[in-house]
């Protein structure tokens, strides 16, 4: 009687431990990233969105948490904070275009600090945030931007001189996402992105499509939901998404939104974009790295299509 008890025990143990090591997830999560048009090769000019650089701290919420009482049906919820510099600039290396044949945008400096707090749920996912900080001079993404181009990659010194002017910026912005579709190897899912602020505000649906060794959207790293998957399943795809953004706002081209500095006329400005990106992606244990590269029309109505390269690193522990 007592071996067939401690054999029970012993079952049990074994179950228990083999369970929680199938269902072991990390707690936290570093994410350092860097987007760039130097990443399309047969683009030779800095134009629109040149640069961003980014580093994120991700990390799982208390179970009895204020904010994850909101939407009792969740499966879990995570925060995040994160530190950003973007740089917005002309084709400074056009010199022989036409004022008359090409529209170009001004320069701008955007330097912010952001707060989200993301929710999962069995076939989806709602995050809402928070970004704070500075547009112009002020945000140094000119002057950074010349100091790379002056100590590492020689190339020529750009004139931020004139530049967007320096304001306070504050976004409110959301994202949510669906699976329509999912057969293992491969599925399809929708998602919108909105912003509304001095800075940002815009509303950005999306189709997503995904093949490969794949994780639910609400435990993939695609979409920076790899906290909550399996520490031993290894996620290898690719993925391919469209997108029409309604631009309502950006102050990167138009300026301080309470005053009358409009840098172009607002008939030139284009706030109807289509979006477009395409990818691939691996994940395993801690480590994660994502590429992808984003193709947009232009800015303004005659302005030439923009692409850029995105790159990121995740570590989780």
């Amino acid at each position: 009687m007592i071996k067939y008890t401690w054999l029970t025990i012993f079952l049990i143990l074994l179950n228990t431990i083999a369970f929680s090591q199938e269902h072991k997830t990390y707690a936290n999560e570093i994410e350092l990233a860097t987007d760039n048009d130097y990443f399309v090769i047969y683009n030779t000019s800095d134009r629109n969105y040149t640069y961003g650089l980014s580093g994120m701290f991700r990390w799982k919420a208390n179970e009895n948490s204020f904010l994850n009482k909101l939407f009792k049906n969740n499966l879990g919820q995570s925060f995040s904070v994160g530190l950003n510099i973007e740089a917005y600039t002309p084709n400074y290396r056009n010199d022989d275009s036409n004022d008359d044949e090409i529209i170009e945008r001004p320069y701008a400096g955007w330097s912010y600090a952001e707060f989200h707090s993301n929710y999962i749920f069995e076939k989806s996912y709602f995050r809402l945030g928070l970004e704070v900080g500075i547009l112009g001079q002020a945000s140094q993404a000119g002057a950074f931007q010349n100091y790379i181009h002056g100590h590492i990659t020689g190339d020529e010194l750009v004139d931020w001189s004139d530049q967007i002017p320096n304001q306070f910026g504050l976004n409110v912005v959301s994202s949510f996402a669906h699976e329509i579709y999912s057969v293992g190897f491969m599925d399809t899912y929708a998602s919108v992105e909105a912003s509304l602020g001095n800075i940002h505000t815009y509303l950005w649906p999306k189709l997503n499509f995904r093949l490969g060794k794949l994780n639910k959207i609400n435990a993939s790293v695609s979409t920076n939901n790899g906290l909550f998957s399996n520490n031993d399943h290894a996620e290898w795809f690719i993925n391919y998404g469209i997108g029409f953004k309604v631009n309502g706002y950006n102050a990167t081209i138009q300026g301080n939104i309470f005053d009358t500095n409009l840098t172009k006329p607002e008939t030139q400005i284009n706030h109807y974009i289509f979006t477009s990106h395409a990818g691939v992606q691996y994940s395993f244990k801690r480590f994660a790295a994502i590429f992808s590269m984003q193709f947009n029309t232009g800015e303004f109505d005659r302005t030439k299509n923009h692409s850029y390269g995105s790159l990121k690193i995740l570590y989780r522990f």
